[in-house]
């Protein structure tokens, strides 16, 4: 019995579109000074050359870039050293691995030829018994008691020789079955702590993989504030044209708020008057008003009296009427 191997991926295998570990080589044409050791273009040099106010700007802005640049740069020779050292120990556990794995297989041969050892005993033994019964049934009938008395003894010597083997073959059984499961736990942890090993190895790359874009993007970004220089000069003199035109512009504004303020001026006074004159046009309403009132309340009290001179009329039509009719009837 053999136990598959796990398929091993090693780091620096190429996956994805991304390149391997250790695949590129960056290539510096001459030796820089300072912290921080990167690849210019040659263009950036001459500017330094013409443009002296605008180094005072890159001066203010590389600093920071390059601590950015240098401490990328530290993690990712911490990041290489911890991926050696991680290779190394991945590369002892796969040697320990192989010599359980070559142990687990002598245990199992050595167990399966004490297990054919154990049947060829088991085989001489019945055929002993059957040698023994036939001598004892010949020794019978011959009569001879010293025969079988030497054969009882050899066949007990036998059974004793076969008993030992029997338990020495058990006792080994026994420790190999024990070295067995040893090995079979040593191989488990060992598996386990490889797989831990290649997922930290995998977190690392990633680590990797982000801290060079990062120092990329860095480097990208150094060279868009020496591109940007350029652009300085043309803004501080759209900055001077933008400042004229916003002093013509206040000037403008002062204009306009001094004429806005004498029309604020003669509006709150036409505003005032139209108050005056609404102030009297509510009295005159109100005036109105109360007029109105005055005269309905007349016209109603006249209402109600000639209702009740109409009433008081047909009561009377009503009562000459009767009157009338009791005429007729006495007639």
């Amino acid at each position: 019995m053999s136990f598959p191997k796990a398929p091993l991926k090693r780091f620096n295998d190429p996956s994805g579109c991304a390149p391997s570990p250790g695949a590129y080589d960056v290539k510096t044409l001459e030796v820089l000074k300072g912290p921080v050791s990167f690849q210019k273009s040659q263009r950036f040099k001459q500017q330094k050359e013409s443009k002296q106010n605008l180094n005072v700007d890159k001066d203010t802005t590389l600093p920071a870039s390059a601590r950015k640049v240098k401490s990328s740069e530290s993690k990712i020779r911490v990041l290489l050293q911890e991926r050696g050292a991680q290779d190394r120990r991945i590369q002892d556990l796969e040697t320990e691995l192989e010599k359980m794995e070559a142990r687990l297989n002598a245990a199992l041969r050595e167990k399966t030829s004490l297990s054919a050892n154990n049947a060829t005993l088991e085989k001489q033994l019945i055929e002993l018994t059957r040698t023994n019964e036939l001598l004892k049934s010949k020794f019978s009938e011959n009569g001879n008691q010293k025969n079988l008395r030497i054969l009882s003894l050899e066949l007990m010597k036998l059974r004793n020789k076969r008993e030992t083997k029997m338990r020495g073959m058990m006792a080994k059984q026994e420790g190999m079955e024990m070295k067995l499961q040893v090995t079979q736990r040593s191989l488990e942890e060992s598996q386990g702590k490889i797989a831990q090993l290649e997922g930290k190895l995998v977190s690392i790359e990633k680590e990797k993989i982000d801290e060079k874009s990062e120092t990329e993007k860095l480097l990208e970004y150094i060279e868009e504030i020496s591109c940007a220089s350029d652009q300085v000069e043309k803004y501080k003199l759209d900055i001077a044209q933008l400042e004229e035109n916003l002093k013509e512009k206040n000037d403008e504004i002062l204009s306009l708020k001094q004429s806005l303020e004498e029309n604020i001026v003669i509006l709150s006074k036409q505003v005032e008057d139209l108050n005056v004159k609404c102030q009297l046009l509510e009295k005159e309403k109100e005036d109105h008003v109360n007029r109105n009132r005055e005269h309905n309340e007349n016209l109603n009290a006249e209402m109600q009296n000639l209702k009740q001179k109409f009433i008081l009329e047909q009561q009377e039509r009503e009562k000459l009427q009767q009157k009338k009719k009791k005429k007729k009837k006495k007639k």
